[in-house]
């Protein structure tokens, strides 16, 4: 950040109430690089992926910073569409930061970058998995248009009741 000639400001925890962060964050800045796992160590009780994407539904820029991208997928997932730069530690270099930022500001109006933009695709239900938990079931995935090969999981929870009476 420093290496951009701009002022960082560090946050310190506990972050309480996640609007009231939210309005004093857009007051004392002007963009805002996030870590995913705030809640381990009682920083907050909400993950990374959560503020930024209120942020970016409040039109201030962020970055969302994880080497968990892979580990926490499920749970970051339904926050995807509102957060346009993932970046790991080590990709976190004075370019990147400034094209991610860039990229949250083009998408606040209304340009998407392809690999952003909401297409409608055909979806193979391959499983449904309610053994762990049968109120709120795994949706097992295959995108043909995307990857025939590779299985996404979803979260029942976060799919339109409607699909899910159609995979039963």
């Amino acid at each position: 950040v420093e290496d951009l000639s701009v002022m960082p400001l560090q946050i310190d925890g506990p972050i309480i109430d996640l609007p009231e962060f939210i309005d004093i964050t857009q007051k004392r800045s002007q963009a805002a690089i996030c870590d995913y796992h705030l809640k381990k160590g009682n920083y907050a009780r909400y993950n990374g992926a959560e503020i930024v994407a209120t942020w970016y539904q409040k039109k201030f820029p962020a970055i969302l910073c994880t080497k968990w991208e892979k580990a926490n997928i499920d749970e970051m997932r339904k926050f995807r569409k509102y957060i346009p730069v993932l970046v790991t530690p080590n990709e976190l270099e004075p370019n990147i930061i400034q094209s991610g930022l860039e990229k949250c500001i083009q998408e606040f109006h209304e340009i998407f970058v392809p690999s952003r933009k909401s297409w409608r695709t055909l979806v193979r239900v391959v499983d449904i998995d309610s053994d762990s938990n049968p109120l709120i079931p795994y949706i097992h995935v295959a995108v043909p248009g995307w990857n025939n090969n590779e299985i996404i999981r979803l979260m029942g929870q976060d799919l339109p009741q409607q699909v899910l009476q159609a995979c039963e």
